[in-house]
């Protein structure tokens, strides 16, 4: 393994852990598009996790090829983190929709509603319309 692709694997396996760890620790300060960038990051790193372990546990002929070894256990967890990084930016920039927005319907005030009771110094309750 080249010096690169074993700074390339330390990043993804200690990097981007705490690039999300320091950004998860002011999350409620954070503006919609960080946020968005946050839980993308952790998804991404997520799914480059399981594609990493996946690999680890391939058998060895798989490895045959030095392009699918640096593909899938160097580069798959910067990678992942990175665009699910990008990607949950992107997507966390645009506030939610609600589908049903309901109008607040104005009641009229009705006249029992106006009425209230007052109780008075010697336990007796008055109703004041």
């Amino acid at each position: 393994m080249s010096g690169l692709q074993s700074a390339l694997l330390l990043l993804g396996i200690f990097g981007v852990p705490l690039l999300l760890l320091a950004a998860g620790h002011r999350f409620r300060r954070l503006g919609r598009r960080m946020r968005g960038a946050f839980w993308g990051g952790v998804a991404g790193y997520a799914i480059g996790v399981i594609i990493w372990a996946i690999a680890a546990i391939a058998p060895a002929q798989m490895w045959s090829s030095g392009n699918v070894r640096f593909l899938a256990v160097v580069l798959a967890l910067p990678l992942s983190g990175g665009a699910g990084f990008a990607f949950g930016a992107l997507v966390g920039n645009h506030p939610r929709r609600r589908r049903h927005q309901h109008r607040k319907e104005k009641r009229a005030a009705s006249p029992a509603r106006d009425c209230h009771s007052v109780e008075s110094g010697t336990g007796a309750s008055q109703n004041r319309c």
